[in-house]
């Protein structure tokens, strides 16, 4: 995407890698904020949504406003998604083809599973979710979710803090055998493990007995040094040559783009998707920024 905004418009980018907290520390400028003053930045729904409450964006709703679905958008502008993802398992090429399918599985077994940090952004607070709807909870009622974890925790076998960006560097890659993680994270970790040699082979799943759709936003900062650019690239991200870049590495575009079969087929099977799954992550994320 950043090639692309640096090749036609000369647009040049800071991208750091951090949480949706993190995120919201730096646009509200506090003083151990990990980048100072940014001009656009993409963060979980519900966390865009407490950048909106908290007075520090600024609207633009692009000339794609239309065809972004009201769950996704603010109604002045202020944050808009770009891109939505599923919670889903990256599990190692041990389980077969059929031994992962669900939470239930995963209650069943002896082998270590890793979970991004539930305090500090959308990953790891929506695996909980995930897992809550698994054991009969619902988005206002997590427990069942949090005791899925704490006995995990309790056999040893939850690594937490952990997601795909770290899960080579940090050498967990050779003890877990599962991740959750959103579905574009763990096929983008799937690719990258079958390039290396010798590789380990990972799968990927959507859980069938609990899982969740949530969005990540653009929100463009209300003290943005350059707010002409950060609009350029929310319209250039929201544009169809912008989805094709992001549905490249799996996530789901916004708005519906026709992919080409050879990504398609990439893909996790879209019979592993339902609505159901994308209304509940909207009314989850509806409950949980109130209480950011």
């Amino acid at each position: 995407m950043w090639d692309d905004l640096s090749l036609y418009y000369g647009l040049q980018d800071q991208d750091t890698d951090m949480g949706s907290a993190k995120i919201l520390k730096c646009f509200r400028g506090d003083s151990d904020a990990l980048v100072s003053s940014p001009d656009i930045g993409d963060i979980g729904l519900e966390y865009a949504r407490e950048a909106k409450n908290q007075g520090l964006l600024a609207g633009y709703k692009t000339s794609y406003w239309d065809e972004i679905p009201s769950w996704a958008k603010d109604e002045s502008g202020q944050y808009i998604v770009s891109f939505t993802g599923m919670l889903a398992f990256l599990y190692d090429s041990s389980f077969g083809e059929n031994g992962l399918k669900s939470f239930a599985d995963l209650a069943k077994g002896t082998y270590k599973v890793g979970i991004a940090s539930v305090t500090s952004g959308s990953t790891g607070q929506f695996s909980v979710f995930a897992a809550a709807l698994a054991f009969d909870g619902s988005s206002d009622n997590v427990e069942p979710g949090i005791r899925f974890f704490k006995q995990l925790a309790s056999e040893g076998r939850l690594v937490e803090n952990l997601k795909t960006d770290n899960l080579l560097s940090s050498g967990y890659e050779e003890q877990i055998k599962v991740l959750i993680s959103w579905d574009f994270s763990a096929l983008a970790y799937r690719d990258e493990a079958s390039s290396r040699t010798p590789a380990k082979n990972f799968g990927a799943c959507i859980p069938s007995d609990g899982s969740v759709t949530s969005g990540y936003a653009t929100i463009i900062s209300k003290t943005a040094k350059n707010p002409y650019a950060a609009m350029l690239s929310r319209e250039y991200i929201l544009s169809d040559e912008g989805k094709l870049n992001i549905a490249a590495l799996y996530a789901t575009p916004i708005r519906s783009v026709k992919l080409p079969s050879e990504l398609e087929d990439k893909r996790i099977p879209r019979s592993q998707y339902t609505s159901n799954q994308t209304s509940l992550g909207a009314k989850f994320t509806l409950d949980l920024s109130t209480k950011i």
